[in-house]
């Protein structure tokens, strides 16, 4: 994977934990799956 990539996991992930909130959660999550699923295409 590409180190942008990466760095933008890890600042998805800050944002979830420091917002703990749900809802948050699995949107910050689902939109990174979409991401890597336009990466392995």
């Amino acid at each position: 994977m590409k180190p942008f990539y990466m760095k933008e996991s890890i600042i998805l992930s800050l944002i979830a934990l420091l917002t703990n909130e749900e809802e948050v959660v699995k949107m910050v999550y689902s939109y990174w799956e979409a991401i890597k699923t336009l990466i392995l295409m």
